[in-house]
C-alpha cells in the first residue's frame, strides 16, 4: 500500500523549479506552490504586512496598502542581509500555510505531496521532506531566464542571483538533482525523478 510522501522541490532562481512542478501535475501528483502561498499571504495578512514596512520602508506598499511585491523583491534581494530578515520575518506565516494545504492534500486522496519552494531548505521545511528534489541550471542560463521572465535588467537579475546561496548548498541537501539545462534531456531527468518518488511512496 502507498504512503503519503512530501517532496520537496527547490533550487536558485530561474533553475525551472515551477517548470518541473507543472509536469507532476501529468502525474496527479498535489502541488503546493510557494510563489502562491506567499503572494496570497502578502496580500492579505496585515500583520505580517506591517512588519515587512517596519524592516523595509513604506515605499513596499501598493496604494491599496498591500506589498508591491516587484519593490520588495527589489530590496530584498539586494543583500544576503536582506534575504535574511525578509526569510525570518515572512517563514513561520508561510510554512504554516504550506503544512496546511499538504494536509488538505493527504485528505483528498493523493499520497504525493510536490512542495515547490525557493526557500525551502533556509525555511527548515526539508526536514518534513520525505524526498529533496534540486531543480539546477548554471547562473549563465538562469540569468536569461529571469532577466525574460520577471522583465529585470541585466544587473538587477545578476543581483539577485548573486544574493542567492550557491549551487553547491543544494546539492549536497539533495537526494536528487533535476538537470534542467543542456546536454541533459528533461524528459530523462523528470522520468528518474518520477521514479524516485514513486519508489519512495510504495516502499
Amino acid at each position: 500500500m502507498s504512503k503519503n510522501i512530501i517532496v520537496g522541490l527547490t533550487g536558485q532562481t530561474g533553475a525551472g523549479k515551477s517548470m518541473v512542478a507543472h509536469r507532476c501535475l501529468a502525474k496527479n501528483y498535489g502541488i503546493v506552490d510557494g510563489d502562491v502561498v506567499c503572494h496570497e499571504i502578502y496580500d492579505n495578512n496585515r500583520e505580517l504586512t506591517e512588519e515587512l514596512k517596519n524592516a523595509f520602508g513604506d515605499d513596499i506598499l501598493n496604494s491599496d496598502g498591500t506589498i508591491n511585491r516587484k519593490q520588495l523583491g527589489k530590496k530584498a534581494f539586494s543583500s544576503k542581509e536582506n534575504i535574511d530578515m525578509l526569510n525570518k520575518i515572512t517563514h513561520p506565516t508561510i510554512i504554516a500555510e504550506i503544512s496546511r494545504q499538504v494536509k488538505e492534500i493527504f485528505k483528498s486522496g493523493k499520497n504525493i505531496a510536490v512542495v515547490d519552494a525557493a526557500a525551502l531548505i533556509e525555511s527548515g521545511f526539508d526536514k518534513e521532506c520525505d524526498i529533496l528534489a534540486v531543480v539546477y541550471a548554471p547562473s549563465e542560463i538562469r540569468l536569461q531566464r529571469i532577466m525574460m521572465r520577471d522583465g529585470l535588467d541585466e544587473k538587477t537579475a545578476r543581483m539577485r542571483i548573486s544574493a542567492q546561496k550557491k549551487a553547491e548548498f543544494y546539492k549536497e541537501k539533495a537526494d536528487i538533482i533535476i538537470n534542467n539545462c543542456p546536454p541533459f534531456d528533461l524528459e530523462k531527468e523528470m522520468m528518474n525523478f518520477y521514479k524516485r518518488v514513486e519508489n519512495t511512496a510504495n516502499n
